[in-house]
Formats: C-alpha cells, structure tokens, sequence
C-alpha cells in the first residue's frame, strides 16, 4: 500500500517518552549539587514555559546562575551526563501505544526531531524496538541552532515530498520551531504538567491543536 503524503514528526521527551525521573531529575539534581539548593519539579517546568530552553545543559545552567552561582558549563554538563546515563536514563518510560505507532508506520512517512544527542535518541529508540518505525532522526549533532530554530525540520522535510507535516511537541520552542518551519503544530501535554495554563500557552504559540497524550493522535489526522 502506498504510503500518504501526510508526514508525521515527533519530539521525543514528553511526547514519546516520560522523562520526568531521567531528563528532570538529572536537571534538579545537578542544579542541587551545584548550589546546595532545593530545585522543585515546577521550577522547572516554569522553565520550559517561558521557552528559550530547550537544551536541558543550558536550563540547569540558567538555574544555577538565577540561585546566584557561577559554575563552568563543562562541568555541569559532565556531572548532569554522569547523573542521566548512570541511572536515570533506566527510568524513562515509553509513551505511545506501539499498535498505533505500527499502524500509522503503514499509512505515513514517519520521522524524529529532537534535541537529545543521537546516542540517547538511538538508545530509547532502541531500547523500546520502535526505532524501524522511522524513517528519519534529527538529534542535536545535526543542527547549529536548536529549537524554536526550525532547522531540523527544515531538513527532514528536505528528504520527503510531503504535502503535509505535522511536528508533535510539549513545549513552546517545539511548538515555534514548527510554526517557524510552516509546519501544523500539534501541542502534547507532558506527564509532567497536564494543566489548562500549559495547554493555553502552547495555543498562544501557534499550535493548531493540544492533545492529552500521543495516543490521541488519530483524533487529530482526522480531522
């Protein structure tokens, strides 16, 4: 059966995957280590809501600079990594139903953008035997500019002759990365906040519609 020439994007952190006790920790507990500082969990998300902070090194180092330290980011980066790839990265959980996500492998081009390194989106991919279901994975290595730049989506929709795309995210910057691309945004809550502000904020900023979770994908290729 021929394939649609609908393509569909995803996000991997808190689209695909609940990183709220892997990605979150390795922030919280990093920005701890550095300062002595208690770092809430909605601290962060606070973060991520204002946009700007897509890379985890960048928003840990914002957080400790905001408690009034100065730490070199080589360091942060070297204690956040040894956090995640020591134990938290065992506690990521795979979100999207894998019949749906078989299905929909059928009917349409499926790709990844997203802002882990290649080796952490390879290694989820992998780890959940879902990886043959996409065709295409920007990770960080593959962009100059993170998101909201649109230039990972911008080079995956290079490689398909899409008539439609669509990029699945849970953040402000993924939501302008494919506003910026002249994609359709499709706003997913994360696990870590399913509030009304979170989805009103992802609205404001150009997603086209807001989801609960990716198994309510049909919903949206639908209509």
């Amino acid at each position: 059966m021929e394939k649609s020439d609908t393509l569909l994007i995803f996000d991997i952190d808190g689209v695909l995957v609940d990183v709220s006790g892997s990605y979150r920790q390795a922030i919280k507990q990093t920005a701890e280590f550095f300062t002595g500082k208690e770092v809430s969990l909605q601290e962060i998300q606070g973060y991520k809501n204002k946009g700007g902070y897509n890379d985890d090194w960048e928003l840990t180092e914002a957080i400790i600079k905001d408690k009034g330290f100065n730490v070199d980011k080589e360091k942060i980066i070297e204690k956040f990594q040894e956090l995640y790839l020591g134990k938290l990265v065992k506690n990521e959980k795979w979100l999207f139903d894998k019949k749906i996500l078989k299905e929909l492998s059928k009917n349409y081009e499926l790709a990844i953008m997203t802002g882990r390194p290649r080796e952490e989106a390879n290694y989820v991919l992998k780890n959940n035997n879902v990886l043959n279901y996409f065709s295409e994975i920007v990770a960080m290595e593959d962009v100059t500019k993170g998101k909201p730049s649109p230039e990972g989506l911008l080079k995956i929709l290079k490689k398909f002759n899409a008539i439609k795309a669509f990029y699945f995210g849970d953040t402000i910057d993924d939501i302008k990365a494919a506003v910026n691309a002249n994609i359709i945004a499709v706003g997913v809550l994360p696990p870590s906040d399913k509030s009304k502000e979170l989805k009103n904020l992802l609205l404001e900023n150009g997603a086209k519609i807001v989801i609960n979770d990716i198994n309510q994908i049909r919903g949206v290729l639908e209509n």
